[in-house]
């Protein structure tokens, strides 16, 4: 995303935040997730303003979250960047993804019982809670 370069911009991607691609695809998650629990809620007769204060917590959390991996991956010593936690960023932002991707898939199985197999839902969350497939 070009935001130009405002010393302000700049500050942001130096120091908060610079994958404005990997924002945009957590962003549809994030919309097609909350889309699909506001339908849930729907047909459940349970919409409130308690499910969008979830939404709001979640947000705030992610980018609490992705802050801090930028700082960890980015921060320099002396002028030089340090490569410690290279590997963190791929980690992190793949972790997020999946969590999104259980949450829509678990919508999608209450919306439509049956059109996912369960064992896939239930190897997922197993992966999502143990970190490893079982």
């Amino acid at each position: 995303m070009c935001l130009g370069l405002s010393p302000l911009t700049q500050m942001i991607e130096t120091y908060l935040f610079a994958d404005w691609q990997f924002l945009k695809f957590l962003l549809v998650l994030i919309a097609l997730d909350t889309l699909l629990g506001v339908a849930w809620a729907w047909r459940t007769k349970t919409v409130s303003s308690r499910t969008f204060s979830r939404l709001l917590t979640k947000l705030f959390v992610y980018v609490a979250f992705l802050v801090l991996i930028h700082v960890l991956c980015h921060f320099t010593v002396e002028g030089v960047r340090s490569d410690l936690f290279a590997w963190l960023s791929s980690l992190a932002y793949g972790a997020i993804l999946i969590r999104e991707g259980i949450s829509i898939l678990e919508n999608l199985v209450r919306l439509s019982p049956g059109t996912l197999p369960p064992w896939l839902v239930a190897r997922l969350k197993a992966m999502d809670e143990q970190g490893k497939i079982t």
